[in-house]
């Protein structure tokens, strides 16, 4: 009897959790899904990720929603399927910086049985209650290829001077939604077989509660190089 009220105990407890998590800004309860669409600065397709939340479970510090991606490219092709995770933790969303990652660059070594990926760094950090003038944490991770053995690639991400600008109403195919608007720098510095490489970029990203990403634009020297927009939501 005393395993039955633990199991209803900890199911009352997992429901009020979730619903904690969800009252962020990721999506956090299961079966929710969404498309993304995203455009060059002409305003040109370029391609779609469709995601769907497969499971939320009790995780060592909070609990952890796992997701199905899969992209396709203007013409519809499929372009990767792959599955990650979101944490929620003590009124944190932590997403791991590997996803920063596109899979199209993870895929183009995978094949390579010689070859093997390493990563290490930081977890993207979100608080669950934003505030407009907040600075959000800097993150990094770095991304190391190897050829049996050998140090082919090593790159990496660092994700910094992460501020709330302002809290807007904003419109995209999915609907109205209520955001805050959150900038941020990327630099990225990488070497392939000992010459060493930069880029930058700048990026602003529109997050609404319960909901998640609901507007993306890159910049490059100060002009929008592509943006992404909710274009589904359902929950």
């Amino acid at each position: 009897m005393k395993y039955l009220f633990f199991s209803i105990a900890f199911l009352i407890v997992s429901n009020i959790y979730c619903q904690t998590c969800n009252d962020g800004y990721y999506p956090f309860k299961s079966g929710t899904s969404w498309e993304l669409t995203s455009y060059n600065a002409n305003n040109k397709l370029t391609d779609k990720s469709a995601q769907i939340i497969n499971s939320v479970l009790k995780s060592t510090n909070g609990f952890k929603a796992n997701i199905s991606a899969t992209g396709t490219d203007a013409k519809g092709k499929e372009t990767f399927n792959t599955n990650y995770d979101i944490e929620c933790i003590n009124n944190l969303f932590r997403v791991d910086m590997k996803n920063m990652f596109r899979p199209e660059q993870l895929n183009a070594y995978k094949d390579n049985k010689d070859m093997t990926i390493e990563f290490g760094g930081d977890n993207l950090e979100t608080p669950k209650n934003l505030r407009v003038g907040d600075s959000l944490k800097t993150s990094s991770v770095t991304m190391t290829v190897k050829n049996k053995g050998d140090v082919m690639v090593t790159m990496i991400m660092e994700v910094y001077d992460r501020y709330v600008q302002a809290k807007e109403e904003l419109t995209v195919p999915a609907g109205t939604y209520s955001c805050y608007k959150i900038s941020y720098k990327t630099r990225v510095t990488s070497s392939y077989a000992g010459i060493p490489m930069k880029s930058s970029f700048e990026t602003t990203q529109w997050l609404s509660k319960g909901v998640g990403m609901v507007k993306m634009e890159n910049y490059n020297k100060g002009k929008v190089s592509s943006y992404t927009l909710l274009s589904k939501f359902s929950n």
